[in-house]
């Protein structure tokens, strides 16, 4: 009978990268040497146990197959536990050493058996969930959809705005901040950033805006208008919260409630018109009597990265007239 000899080689964790600094160090040393003294203990306790079924096998109570068989098993109970108890020593220490990805191999032949334990990092899964450990973060933004007025805060006189409800659309772009209001609840966050919006109002029929001194009117155009558009691009700074409704998967749900103000950095009005049976365009830079400054409440609610987007101005769009800004659109967070 050949003797079964064991090899059991353990390859130490010595050497885990990180990024953070200080404590991460230290607690990932501490986890080392707590891993290590219970692979040494276990080592001990299989050594023992191989040695009796090895005696069991010279006393003739197990055929050598049977003993290879019980070995077998023997190894890979072995490997179950050590797997086991090394993530629960990871998950004692998670805020340092996230969801390390541990993996056992055990070959078994006729003349040897050898066991390893391998500990190594998912580079890319570190990373996202480095981002998710930190208590801020940040993300860029993109929202788009429709834009238009409304009168006396009424949402019905929508209905009779002079824009076209279908193609006065907004476009925004921009950088915010998510910083957890508690330290250790990572469902509450204050938001704040900045982003840069171009809102467009696109009149019906045949108008235009002409400015009076101190007013802005909307009056017909001399000639036939294929279109006809006044956008505004503004700064603004947003800031709210956001709450994350508990999931138990990777999915979740978020409503954000803020605020904003902004300031006006260029109006211009551009018309495509017809004559002599060919498209002529108009373009002009002014201030059209737009509010250089306005603030407004803003609301979403989504899932994970993206969700419906609403914002509503508090002050007219224009000096002379009632009509304030109300947007509606998609919002992603990239």
């Amino acid at each position: 009978m050949k003797k079964i000899i064991l090899f059991i080689a353990i390859l130490q964790l010595s050497f885990i990268q990180a990024q953070i600094k200080g404590d991460f160090d230290n607690n990932i040393k501490q986890l080392t040497q707590r891993i290590d003294s219970i692979v040494k203990q276990k080592n001990i306790e299989l050594q023992q146990k191989i040695i009796n079924i090895n005696q069991q096998e010279k006393e003739g109570k197990l055929t050598p197959e049977q003993a290879l068989d019980v070995k077998k098993k023997l190894v890979e109970t072995y490997a179950d536990e050590l797997d086991f108890t090394i993530y629960k020593e990871t998950k004692s220490i998670e805020k340092y050493a996230k969801k390390g990805i541990i993996e056992h191999q055990v070959e078994i032949n006729n003349k040897d058996f050898s066991f390893q334990v391998r500990v190594f990092t998912n580079k890319r899964k570190q990373t996202k969930e480095k981002r998710h450990r930190k208590r801020t973060s940040k993300n860029l933004t993109l929202s788009y959809g429709f834009n238009n007025v409304i009168t006396n805060n009424n949402i019905n006189s929508i209905n009779s705005s002079v824009y076209n409800a279908g193609n006065s659309r907004f476009f925004e772009l921009g950088c915010i901040w998510k910083s957890r209001i508690l330290k250790e609840n990572k469902n509450l966050f204050f938001r704040y950033g900045f982003a840069f919006a171009w809102h467009n109002f696109r009149l019906k029929g045949n108008k235009y805006h002409v400015v009076h001194g101190e007013t802005t009117s909307i009056e017909d155009y001399p000639r036939e208008v294929v279109k006809s558009r006044l956008r505004n691009i503004w700064f603004q700074i947003p800031m709210g919260i956001e709450i994350n409704l508990p999931s138990y998967s990777k999915n979740y749900f978020k409503l954000g409630l803020g605020i904003y103000s902004k300031i006006n950095l260029a109006s211009t009005q551009r018309i495509i018109y017809k004559e002599d049976g060919d498209n002529h365009k108009f373009k002009k830079t002014g201030n059209y009597n737009v509010n250089p400054f306005n603030y407004g409440i803003s609301m979403d609610i989504g899932r994970n990265s993206w969700g419906l987007y609403f914002k509503y101005d508090l002050i007219s769009v224009f000096k002379n007239k009632p009509w304030k800004n109300i947007s509606m659109g998609l919002k992603w967070e990239l």
